[in-house]
C-alpha cells in the first residue's frame, strides 16, 4: 500500500499503551573525553580544514559504549585525551516524538552555554525496521529506517552531528 504520513502530537505520547522509561545513572569513568570545543573535531593544515577522523570516530565509539552501559572505556583514553571523572547519563526508552528531542537539544544547549556542563550529547537509537525512515521515506527490505544519530553540543553554540545510515537508506 501507500504509506500515510504520521501525525505527531505537539507533546507527549500518541498511545496510552506506549510508555516512556526514564533512567538516571552516574558513572565514575576511567576516560571522560576532554573537549574544549569544535577544535577537537577538526584538523587545520596548510591545505585547509578537515575532520579529525581519529578523534571523531573514537568519540562516537565512546558514546556507543556508554549508551550500552559499558563504563570502563579505558581503550579510548589516549585517543580522546580522557581523564578519570564522573559523568551523569540520562536515558529514555519508548516512543519519543521529534518535538521532545528538539526541547532536549535546547535544554542541553542552555546547560552547556551556562557553563554548568563543558559539553553534552544527545544520542538517539531508533527502532529497527521502523516503518518510516529519514525524511518520511518508507521503510523497505534493504532499508534500515532506524534513524540513529548523535548531537554533540559544544561551547560557543557549536554542534557536531553524527548520522548512522545504511548503505541503501534514503537520507536528506
Amino acid at each position: 500500500g501507500t504509506p500515510e504520513p504520521i501525525k505527531f502530537p505537539e507533546r507527549g505520547i500518541t498511545n496510552k499503551n506506549i510508555s516512556i522509561t526514564e533512567l538516571r545513572n552516574s558513572f565514575n569513568l576511567s576516560a571522560v573525553p576532554q573537549i574544549a570545543g569544535l577544535e577537537n573535531f577538526i584538523l587545520e593544515t596548510d591545505g585547509g580544514v578537515s575532520v579529525n577522523e581519529n578523534f571523531a570516530y573514537s568519540f562516537y565509539d565512546w558514546i556507543g559504549y556508554l549508551s550500552c552501559g559499558i563504563d570502563d572505556i579505558w581503550m579510548l583514553k589516549r585517543e580522546l585525551n580522557g581523564i578519570k571523572g564522573e559523568m551523569t547519563v540520562l536515558s529514555r526508552k519508548g516512543f519519543i516524538n521529534p518535538t521532545s528531542i528538539l526541547e532536549d537539544v535546547q535544554f542541553f544547549k542552555n546547560l552547556v552555554s551556562s557553563g554548568k556542563s563543558p559539553w553534552a550529547v544527545i544520542n538517539v537509537w531508533g527502532f529497527e525496521d521502523s516503518p518510516v525512515s529519514w525524511n518520511a521515506n518508507p521503510h523497505g527490505y534493504l532499508f534500515g529506517g532506524e534513524n540513529d544519530y548523535a548531537i554533540v553540543l559544544l561551547p560557543k553554540g557549536d554542534l557536531v552531528i553524527y548520522v548512522a545510515v545504511g548503505t541503501l537508506d534514503t537520507y536528506s
